[in-house]
């Protein structure tokens, strides 16, 4: 599994650098011996297959079953049930449990246990994770303590610590102190740090936690760059817009009307001049292939401006428009938009290869509009991963990402909605339906969870938990019950009044 002569280290890619600068910090050293640093799937050999094809290959699969479904017949046409019906299916392959045990007291567990059972032989890679077993010593191996949700990993975890693999803690600072804070509102939280930062000048030696990463991290952005504080954060995803843009040429292709157009059009330069004309004189793109006497006939000042648009998108129309085959409609959209694309943006190409790799992946398989949709399904959620070009100032995490501490960390939003973060499964495959299978249980991923959330403890040497008592739009809020025992007590063990920031000034301005 890996080579005896060599050290190796058990890291996500996110704390890659952080450990390559303790190793050096610690060796006295410019460089590391013998050393390898991998993501855990690396470690296990764990190959991804063609998860792209495999999808479409289970829609096939799951659809030639399609007449002996009632309850789901019509819901395997929707590409959001199929991605659910193979995530469990690999979990279920991944806990190495028999679709002979799965419920059918009821007609609907009865036709998903037959649903799963279509689909269950494909070879998905995690067929490969069942069979790891750990039996050579490991006294060579440190694994990083970081934190994942998948109870399959977080187990074989512990197996290689039980064959003397070596636990590697962040650091943890001495004299440690922990307090309780809370602000009027996610704002005033968010600028009263500032403040405090600020105060302390601190922006190289703190980390802030989000317990709700989707909308602090926008605000903290936007506050720190009016007090001029650097901010990083190991990576953080986006939405692919490139995504976007196929999809809508792919749209234009099937169905020719004006919204598709009209959606179309976003990824051209064009004038404002040429926006109206569309918008008043055009119902289709098929319009558009032979339109100049219409335009010489309604915009005859800005003639020259508009036909000038008009020839630039002509020709990609006409390409969308006379494609046939449903694979084609795909690739000659993605020919389109590379033409479009910005070399020189990173993001943009990023984005660009995840496409071309699905693109590779399902082009041989594509042959219904169900096909399709399923590929478009795959291409609309593609995230990229954006790092920070600013390597110093304020970390930014989540609950779930552990970083090194610094002198001080404050662990926001924790509310009782959003702290400490735990979630039930819900949905098709829910904690009901879970129970009655040997799937890990409820109890177990929850101590799971709060067993490795314990890192915020010694997330930084001054720790501020803190809250907010009323969303934006008004609505009370309570501190998360957890909160309870960093709070001080009185003689008689009641909890001590929270203390609110002290802030100097709070921006008016909306989010």
């Amino acid at each position: 599994m890996y080579n005896y002569f060599m050290k190796t280290y058990i890291c996500p890619n996110y704390l890659k650098n952080d450990l390559i600068n303790d190793l050096l910090s610690k060796s006295k050293t410019n460089y590391l011996e013998n050393t390898r640093i991998v993501p855990f799937n690396v470690f296990i050999n764990h190959k991804q297959e063609n998860e792209e094809a495999l999808l479409i290959e289970s829609r096939k699969k799951i659809s030639s079953i399609k007449n002996d479904l009632s309850i789901y017949k019509n819901m395997i046409d929707f590409p959001v049930f199929i991605n659910q019906i193979v995530s469990f299916t690999k979990q279920l392959i991944t806990y190495n449990i028999d679709t002979d045990t799965l419920p059918e007291k009821t007609k609907q567990q009865a036709e998903l246990k037959t649903i799963i059972k279509a689909i269950y032989d494909l070879p998905f890679s995690e067929s490969f994770l069942k069979d790891i077993k750990i039996n050579e010593n490991l006294e060579d191996v440190f694994l990083l303590d970081y934190f994942t949700n998948n109870s399959f990993e977080y187990s074989l975890k512990k197996k290689l610590l039980e064959n003397n693999a070596n636990l590697l803690s962040l650091n943890k600072p001495e004299n440690i102190s922990i307090c309780v804070k809370a602000a009027l509102n996610k704002r005033e939280e968010v600028e009263a740090i500032a403040q405090e930062i600020c105060k302390n000048n601190s922006a190289f030696n703190s980390v802030i936690v989000c317990s709700d990463p989707s909308t602090s991290i926008p605000l903290i952005r936007q506050v720190f760059k009016r007090y001029n504080i650097p901010v990083q954060d190991a990576k953080h995803s986006i939405k692919s817009k490139h995504s976007y843009s196929i999809i809508n040429m792919v749209n234009l292709s099937l169905n020719n009307d004006f919204k598709s157009l009209y959606d179309f059009l976003y990824i051209y330069p064009l004038n404002r001049h040429t926006i109206k004309f569309i918008n008043t004189f055009v119902f289709n793109a098929s319009q558009l292939l032979d339109i100049d006497e219409m335009i010489k006939e309604n915009s005859k000042d800005s003639f020259e401006i508009i036909k000038k648009d008009i020839d630039l998108i002509k020709d990609d129309i006409s390409i969308l428009l006379n494609t046939d085959s449903y694979k084609d409609k795909l690739l000659n959209s993605y020919n389109i938009l590379k033409k479009y694309i910005n070399t020189h943006e990173q993001t943009e190409v990023s984005a660009l290869k995840k496409i071309k790799t699905i693109i590779e992946n399902t082009y041989e398989i594509i042959e219904t509009k169900e096909d399709l949709d399923m590929v478009l399904f795959m291409i609309e959620n593609i995230s990229i991963n954006v790092e920070n070009k600013i390597k110093d100032g304020v970390v930014i995490t989540s609950l779930n990402k552990p970083v090194y501490s610094k002198e001080y960390s404050y662990i926001i939003g924790c509310t009782s909605k959003n702290f400490p973060g735990f979630t039930s499964l819900n949905g098709i495959f829910d904690e009901k339906y879970v129970s009655c299978i040997d799937y890990p249980k409820l109890e177990d991923r929850f101590n799971q969870y709060f067993s490795q959330l314990c890192w915020l403890e010694s997330s930084g040497k001054n720790i501020t938990f803190s809250y907010y008592t009323n969303d934006l739009a008004g609505k009370a809020q309570e501190g998360a019950y957890d909160l309870n025992k960093y709070i001080e007590k009185d003689s008689n063990g009641k909890l001590k009044f929270v203390p609110h920031w002290d802030i100097k000034y709070i921006d008016t301005l909306p989010t």
